[in-house]
């Protein structure tokens, strides 16, 4: 009797494993097949999602028909984010009930965990956003409008997925991986001064505009890649960057400007960094900005360099700048710029002490 009862007992624990095995099987293949789902956020600001003014001109959350390229790479592979199989788009729907940036894919052939490829524990993931959804390997060179300003701001996300979190939602925190470079520059106006409008342009010069990132270093979770500026091939080999002038306000004889742009980290700054274009009468003068030291202009990834620059106005005419770069971090220097008078040259060139 007590072997009969064993014997059922072991069939039943038997039956009840083999069911718990089977559901495990199903349930693991149902995840493998399960939608990828992507969580972003933006570096720096407060909310991805919330809507409005965007008073920092630069990409600060995504929004409806936003796109980003999503690439899981092995062994510090390069991501090919030309492929159309790497976009994601944004989902309304789901980022308005889960109050977050959601993106997913649609159609038979969109990504799922099956896709994915383990290194070493975990899964590594890049991405990237394109301004307007639009791919390139170079900054624009015409930034002298608001569109062509932000059409260079590259983001750039990296994420490791552990075995256990698998088939999780996946969280992407992108940054900024450019340098912005903004000028702030006041100009009297009026008696002693000059006219209204005397400064035409501002343009960064010797620029590298095409970009590299290094894929073969290993980052924190969610850290920021390197980025640098590499010369650009093609048609449209350019090294000058016309600068977006986003604003100009007048106020007790004082004009001051704002121009920004957006360019790769530059290993090297030449002393031919910044050209100004300045009228002067009927005339239109082009002044050379460099640093008073003949030295490099410190740029950081990921950070504005802000250069404030004020024009002399003894004899009403720009013969001196002075000028002072802060980025985000503690490094500053002090730079000067004053026309060179070469009669023969109407490229002037500025100089001046470090204090």
């Amino acid at each position: 009797m007590k072997q009969t009862i064993y014997i059922l007992l072991s069939a039943v624990l038997l039956t009840v494993s083999a069911c718990g095995s089977e559901d495990i099987v199903l349930n693991e293949e149902e995840n493998m097949d399960a939608e990828v789902q992507l969580a972003v956020s933006i570096a720096s600001s407060d909310d991805g999602t919330r809507a409005g003014n965007n008073e920092t001109f630069f990409k600060t959350y995504f929004i409806t028909d936003d796109e980003i390229r999503f690439v899981n790479t092995q062994y510090f592979s390069v991501p090919d984010f030309t492929q159309k199989s790497s976009i994601f788009s944004y989902n309304s729907e789901k980022s308005q009930e889960l109050n977050k940036s959601i993106f997913t894919q649609a159609g038979e052939s969109a990504m799922t965990w099956n896709s994915f490829h383990l290194t070493s524990y975990a899964f590594t993931f890049e991405a990237a956003y394109y301004p307007e959804n639009t791919y390139f390997t170079e900054v624009p060179s015409d930034q002298s409008t608001e569109k062509g300003f932000q059409s260079a701001d590259l983001l750039l996300a990296h994420h490791r997925t552990t075995l256990d979190n698998r088939y999780e939602e996946i969280h992407l925190k992108f940054h900024h991986v450019f340098c912005m470079v903004k000028l702030i520059i006041d100009v009297p106006v009026g008696i002693g001064g000059l006219p209204t409008d005397a400064l035409q342009e501002a343009e960064l010069k010797n620029i590298k505009r095409g970009y590299e990132v290094e894929y073969s270093q290993t980052i924190s979770n969610d850290g920021v890649r390197s980025v640098k500026g590499v010369s650009v091939t093609g048609d449209n080999t350019s090294t000058d960057v016309q600068m977006w002038e986003q604003s100009k306000v007048t106020k007790d004889d004082v004009q001051t400007y704002n121009y920004y742009a957006i360019i790769p980290y530059q290993e090297q700054i030449t002393d031919d960094f910044i050209h100004f274009k300045v009228k002067v009468g009927n005339t239109v003068k082009t002044y050379r900005f460099k640093p008073a030291d003949q030295g490099q202009i410190s740029l950081r990834r990921s950070y504005i360099t802000v250069l404030k620059l004020k024009l002399d106005e003894e004899g009403g005419l720009p013969v001196l700048l002075s000028a002072e770069i802060k980025d985000w971090d503690t490094a500053s220097a002090d730079m000067t710029l004053s026309p060179n008078d070469n009669p023969n040259d109407n490229n002037d060139q500025g100089g001046g002490s470090e204090s």
